[in-house]
């Protein structure tokens, strides 16, 4: 004879309230989250989507979106937590694990930003390094110039050519610099859009 074993039906009645209380408490976490950011409380807004994170049960729009928020509390230059490694590790497993998704094309967008404004990070930090060097050649022509008057029309020449370069070099480094505010006032209508409008 076969025997069934049955759970108790107030034991059911538990474990069935146990499971929809802790669903409920990680949408919570999920929800807070959102506020957080909403508010711009990012370092909160991270601690929340990380706990948020460590559960499957959240809905799958969840999980995306706080791998997207994530992403963008590290990347966005305003952002206590700014940490582009970090923007790029959330982003970057978003687009793995969601490739579809809609948020997958900001995280797309966000990337391509961050990689921009690496790239001109590091123009503006060689253009300014060749700035102060000449400037240093400037300053020891205009020295030697003082020091030895039968060379001086020759060194105010190179001087004068030395100060023609830099001044064409300082336009380069505003120009680079004003093409970085862009890129990160980008990133902030990035953010803009999905405070106006998750998807």
């Amino acid at each position: 004879m076969s025997t069934h074993f049955r759970i108790p039906h107030s034991h059911t009645a538990t474990f069935l309230l146990v499971a929809m209380m802790t669903f409920c408490g990680c949408v919570a976490r999920s929800r807070l989250a959102d506020r957080l950011f909403d508010e711009g409380s990012f370092a909160a807004a991270e601690r929340a989507y990380l706990e948020s994170l460590e559960t499957d049960r959240i809905t799958a729009k969840r999980h995306e979106r706080a791998l997207y928020r994530l992403g963008l509390i590290y990347a966005l230059p305003t952002s206590p937590r700014h940490d582009p490694q970090r923007a790029r590790e959330y982003l970057e497993r978003l687009l793995e694990q969601n490739p579809p998704s809609t948020f997958a094309v900001h995280a797309s967008l966000v990337l391509a930003l961050q990689v921009q404004t690496h790239e001109l990070r590091e123009a503006l930090a060689r253009e300014a390094t060749r700035a102060e060097s000449l400037e240093r050649a400037l300053d020891s022509l205009r020295d030697d110039a003082a020091r030895v008057e039968t060379e001086a029309t020759d060194r105010l020449e190179q001087a004068q050519r030395l100060t023609t370069a830099i001044s064409g070099l300082r336009q380069e480094i505003e120009r680079l610099s004003n093409e970085l505010k862009t890129r990160e006032q980008e990133l902030e209508r990035i953010k803009q859009i999905d405070l106006e409008g998750p998807p």
